[in-house]
């Protein structure tokens, strides 16, 4: 995810570069902190401003919520697992 949330959705979605960045933190702060729930969100509301990339949307989409449970990265770390 963290490819794509750098590489390939950003790019598409935005031509503010700042903006760009801003939303990417965040998005990996959510993902490394194991807010998966919130992420989806954050796609969701981008997937229903635009019509283009939609698909590419959706396949992240659907991705986390399938892994939501192997991606609780902050759970982890607490553990020692990583």
């Amino acid at each position: 995810m963290h490819e794509n949330i750098a590489g390939g959705i950003d790019r598409k979605f935005f031509t503010d570069k700042e903006k760009m960045q801003t939303w990417v933190k965040a998005r990996i702060s959510e993902l490394d902190q194991g807010r998966i729930e919130e992420l989806i969100v954050a796609l969701k509301g981008m997937s229903s401003t635009i019509n283009k990339g939609e698909e590419l949307i959706q396949r992240e989409i659907d991705y986390l919520d399938k892994n939501k449970e192997r991606m609780r990265y902050s759970e982890f770390r607490k553990q020692g697992l990583f």
